[in-house]
């Protein structure tokens, strides 16, 4: 007896995969695909993260941090009569922003197999003195570019919109300080 398979059962097979796929890639978030996905990429989420700096003062306006076998040094603007001959305190908050939705963006961007043709984030605040209170950060504001093919089109979208979703440093702010994300995406 001859086992025979139709084309249309090879069709029904080959849709119901890319329905569960597309499936999993919406349900919370994808992270049944995310799971799969990395270990296959020997990509394991830890589920505790511990980061350490230490910071010394340079004996004039500003310092350096020792960051886990990275330096960074930070100083104060020439505005608070500083040299200011590093990045202050505030534009380092600022990149670690922009960092993480990259690092983000990166994430799913290897999980989709989504190709990229660049991305651009610019971060800004508004900082606002009190009376009572000092400089307090009043507002950040994300602005995430992205350049795709047509191609690429919609898995470039879903990458930038999770990185928007899952940067734990801005989900860990956004109840402190308000946040805007705006994702522009360029197709070429």
């Amino acid at each position: 007896m001859r086992n025979s398979i139709s084309a249309s059962h090879v069709t029904r097979n080959i849709q119901d995969f890319f329905s569960r796929y597309i499936n999993l890639l919406d349900t919370n978030g994808g992270q049944a695909l995310r799971a799969a996905k990395a270990e296959k990429q020997g990509m394991r989420l830890k589920k505790h993260l511990h980061y350490t700096a230490a910071a010394k003062w340079d004996h004039r306006t500003g310092g350096t941090a020792q960051l886990d076998g990275f330096t960074q040094p930070f100083d104060t603007p020439h505005e608070y009569d500083g040299n200011e001959t590093a990045p202050c305190p505030d534009q380092l908050f600022m990149t670690s922003l922009a960092g993480c939705i990259i690092n983000t963006f990166n994430y799913y961007r290897r999980i989709l197999d989504a190709e990229t043709l660049d991305l651009t984030v610019n971060v800004s605040s508004d900082i606002e003195l009190s009376n009572t209170n000092g400089y307090r950060v009043t507002g950040i504001h994300i602005d995430i570019q992205v350049w795709s093919d047509r191609e690429n089109q919609e898995l470039n979208q879903k990458c930038a919109e999770r990185a928007k979703e899952y940067c734990h440093i801005t989900k860990s702010i956004e109840q402190a300080i308000p946040t805007t994300t705006k994702i522009t995406l360029h197709v070429e």
